[in-house]
C-alpha cells in the first residue's frame, strides 16, 4: 500500500468512527434512554395494578366495615344526638320520675360547656321522693337511650313528711346531657 492508499484508509476508518459516534450519541443513546425510562414506567404502572388488584379483591370487606361502621355511627348519634332535644329529654324525665313516685319541683338550665366533639348542657333537678324510689328513678335515667350523667347530687330530710314517718327526701343534682357536635 502507498501513502495515498494508507491515508485514504485511514480518513475512512476515521470517517467510520465519526459517523459511529454520531450514530450512536444522537440515536441509539437516547432510544437507550427513553427505552430505560419506558420501562420504568412500565415497572411501576405494574406494581399500581397489582396493589389495585390487591384493593380489589378487599372491597367487599371495605365495604362491609365501612357499612358496619355507618351503623355503629347512626347507633352511636341516637346515644350522643346532634341537636338538645330539650322536648324529649323533659317528656323522658317526667314519664320515669312518675314510673317511681318521684315528684320532680323544679328543672332549670345551667348552661352549656363546649368540648373539642361534643356539647354538655346541664340541667339543675330539684325532686322529692323516698330514698328508693329516687334511686331508681336515678339508675332508670342512666339506663335511658341517651348518655346522662349526674353531678352534685345533694340529699336532705323534707322536714314535713318525718311526722308521717313517710321518709321522703329532697334532693338537687345537676343533670349533664351531651350532643355531638358532628
Amino acid at each position: 500500500m502507498n501513502k495515498k492508499q494508507q491515508q485514504t484508509l485511514i480518513a475512512i476508518v476515521i470517517s467510520l468512527m465519526v459517523v459511529g459516534y454520531i450514530y450512536f450519541s444522537y440515536l441509539i443513546a437516547p432510544l437507550n434512554k427513553n427505552l430505560k425510562v419506558t420501562r420504568e414506567k412500565v415497572e411501576k404502572t405494574q406494581k399500581e395494578l397489582n396493589n389495585l388488584k390487591i384493593q380489589s379483591r378487599n372491597l367487599p370487606k371495605i365495604k362491609q366495615e365501612l357499612a358496619d361502621l355507618q351503623q355503629e355511627v347512626a347507633q352511636l348519634e341516637k346515644l350522643l344526638p346532634t341537636d338538645k332535644e330539650l322536648p324529649g329529654l323533659l317528656r323522658s324525665i317526667t314519664r320515669v320520675a312518675q314510673n317511681y313516685g318521684v315528684k320532680i319541683n323544679n328543672i332549670s338550665p345551667q348552661g352549656v360547656l363546649d368540648q373539642p366533639n361534643y356539647s354538655e348542657i346541664s340541667y339543675r333537678i330539684s325532686a322529692q321522693a323516698n330514698y328508693h324510689s329516687l334511686a331508681n328513678f336515678l339508675a332508670e335515667l342512666a339506663r335511658g337511650k341517651r348518655i346522662l350523667s349526674f353531678r352534685n347530687i345533694n340529699y336532705s330530710a323534707y322536714s314535713e313528711s318525718t311526722k308521717g314517718l313517710n321518709l321522703t327526701i329532697n334532693c338537687d343534682f345537676i343533670l349533664v346531657t351531651y350532643v355531638y357536635k358532628g
